[in-house]
């Protein structure tokens, strides 16, 4: 539904509602503050993948125990 929508609905929407000039993405200010934070971080990435890829499971890992003491506190008795 959502792929259907985006090619039949959202192009008419777009064309009523945005009006006037359309800035290009590098006169946008608010583009250009978000790609001066990104890039370097993208670049610290890019890098060094296989530390940011060390660094991401380890920061899954530290899941593992919560998770494992979730249990079903969270889950209301089913009485059927």
């Amino acid at each position: 539904a959502a792929a259907i929508l985006s090619i039949t609905v959202v192009p008419i929407l777009m064309a009523w509602f945005i009006r006037g000039r359309i800035r290009p993405e590098n006169k946008n200010p608010l583009n250009r503050v978000l790609a001066f934070l990104y890039r370097p971080l993208i670049h610290t990435v890019l890098r060094a993948p296989w530390i940011i890829l060390v660094l991401a499971l380890l920061l899954t890992a530290t899941l593992y125990y919560p998770w494992n003491r979730l249990g079903s506190e969270f889950m209301p008795p089913l009485n059927e």
